[in-house]
């Protein structure tokens, strides 16, 4: 027996199937052959499909780039692009807004800076056409400053101070920071604020000064979260100091007649 397989140079077998002339695995046949038959019985056909390429040896099926592969035959750019904006193959330098007259350089989802951040904050584009942002530190000829939001030329007595800006300035005046500010958490407009001040005098609905600012006072029964109304439980304009002390006292009429009792006891006349 030993003689025998030194007689057959077991380098030198090949596949028995027809026109295979792969190296010989077990019973007469190639490796790929050989798992044929034994999951089904019978070798198969004698062709092969082509040996794949080692993933780490792909690289991106975009024309012209040789990058590694990553994802969906793409490379880890053009698949970016893919996910972004569903626009492999075209270069981010060339790709813009998709808003009809828009024209402004592609950002994320197909849509620039402006387009994009309106839809994530309102779910809808909103007016298509974007007004021209003017420097923050362009002046007028009277030294003037341009809010950003209104459009009003205004005296820089009118806008907070703001280290992120190149003139030091807020690109949104008082005026408009406050009605943003009253919109979000009361519901109601600067206009509306201003006629409540007006119909005040100016002064605290309870203790008659007139501060700076007045503080708006609504119902916490209707709206209990802190500093948020919905509009319509408002009471009316107070000053800081009496705001914070019905709070404290949970807005309860009770509490505030035993506190004024309490004290009337022990005022020295």
């Amino acid at each position: 027996m030993a003689d025998l397989r030194e007689q057959i140079d077991m380098t030198d077998r090949t596949c028995s199937m027809p026109g295979c002339g792969r190296r010989h695995y077990g019973k007469s046949y190639c490796s790929v052959h050989y798992k044929r038959w034994k999951a089904s019985g019978a070798p198969g056909p004698v062709e092969i499909a082509p040996p794949q390429v080692p993933r780490r040896e792909r690289i991106c099926t975009t024309e012209g780039c040789v990058k590694p592969l990553k994802c969906r035959g793409l490379c880890e750019m053009h698949y970016g692009r893919l996910r972004r904006a569903g626009l492999p193959d075209l270069p981010q330098s060339a790709r813009v807004c998709s808003v009809e007259g828009c024209g402004r350089k592609h950002n994320t989802g197909g849509y620039c800076y402006t387009h994009y951040a309106r839809i994530k904050r309102t779910g809808s584009l909103g007016d298509p056409k974007i007004r021209e942002r003017v420097p923050t530190v362009i002046r007028d000829d009277e030294g003037r400053k341009r809010c950003r939001l209104c459009r009003e030329w205004k005296t820089l007595d009118n806008y907070h101070g703001s280290k992120n800006c190149a003139d030091g300035l807020n690109p949104r005046c008082k005026r408009c920071m406050r009605n943003r500010k009253l919109v979000e958490n009361f519901g109601i407009t600067i206009a509306d604020y201003e006629e409540l001040a007006a119909a005040q005098g100016g002064a605290c609905a309870i203790c008659g000064d007139k501060p700076e600012v007045l503080s708006v006072d609504h119902d916490h029964a209707c709206c209990p979260e802190k500093g948020k109304s919905c509009g319509k439980c408002i009471r009316g304009l107070t000053c800081g100091n009496c705001n914070t002390a019905i709070g404290l006292m949970r807005d309860a009429p009770d509490r505030l007649e035993a506190a004024a009792s309490y004290l009337r006891r022990y005022t020295r006349e």
